[in-house]
């Protein structure tokens, strides 16, 4: 590889590490609202004195409420550069989290209040909120300067240059705002996901995997070999009953099976679609 090549190798590569989320997800260092364990995760660099931030808002409004316990929600700081209060709002907001835990209480309050704030706007936001002063004041703010820092740089490893800037599960985000294009960005792996599922290859795959832990059980316990796998997988030796009724449809053993993981995987969603009603 020439010098050119290898260069052009080394900028895709920087390229991709920039494209990931860096660091991934703190539960116990970032501000998360909603299920720790959701399967769809929204990350904003966001900024209290960005106009494009507060006009989003609603938006992440409208996912948290169309996606509900599926999706959490994490804010990490990147102030608006040269904009004393967007700086000032931050450091507001980690200080409430760090005095009284009221973190997305007062973020709320300034992105109602931004993205442009007078004079005394943060001195009676403090005040709604009842954030102590006094002697300890002045090093619990240094702590939340430093988590407004941390956060900034985290921004810049994770090549978020603008706010907002979202990531999606880990993965920076390049589409547009609007929610119906979030909601899609968002689902995107899990049709994938589920598209893997259905593939043929796939669930033979699974199948196999199946057969061998069946054996494997079977040659530790032959009645193990008729006790039924959970809900949506097959027991790799079929009971007379099984075998009967795939010989009633004329079907092969795989077809068979590739039949009754649908039919479960159609009971499953009526099930669902009941309890969500």
């Amino acid at each position: 590889m020439d010098k050119a090549d290898q260069l052009t190798a080394d900028l895709h590569a920087d390229d991709m590490k920039l494209e990931k989320l860096d660091p991934p997800i703190d539960l116990d260092h970032d501000h998360v609202l909603g299920p720790p364990d959701a399967e769809l995760t929204l990350v904003e660099y966001g900024s209290y004195a960005c106009p494009h931030c507060h006009a989003v808002h609603e938006v992440i409004e409208g996912l948290r409420s169309r996606f509900g316990e599926r999706m959490r929600y994490v804010f990490r700081h990147l102030p608006v550069a040269d904009n004393e209060n967007a700086l000032h709002a931050a450091a507001l907001a980690e200080y409430a989290g760090e005095t009284t835990g009221r973190f997305w209480e007062v973020h709320e309050a300034l992105m109602e209040r931004g993205p442009t704030f007078s004079k005394g706007d943060f001195e009676r936001i403090a005040r709604e909120f009842n954030l102590p002063g006094g002697a300890t004041s002045e090093a619990v703010l240094e702590t939340a300067h430093e988590r407004v820092r941390q956060d900034a740089e985290s921004a810049r490893r994770s090549g978020a240059r603008v706010t907002p800037t979202f990531f999606i599960n880990g993965r920076r985000y390049a589409g547009t705002w609007d929610e119906s294009s979030l909601a899609d960005a968002m689902l995107a792996p899990l049709i994938e996901n589920r598209r893997r599922d259905d593939d043929p290859a796939h669930r033979r795959e699974i199948r196999m995997h199946e057969q061998r832990q069946r054996r494997q059980q079977a040659q530790r316990d032959p009645l193990l070999a008729y006790q039924p796998f959970p809900l949506g997988t097959h027991v790799a030796f079929e009971c007379e009953q099984d075998q009967e009724l795939r010989h009633q449809r004329g079907l092969t053993e795989a077809q068979h099976h590739d039949r009754q993981v649908a039919e479960d995987r159609d009971a499953r969603e009526v099930r669902e679609e009941i309890r969500n009603a």
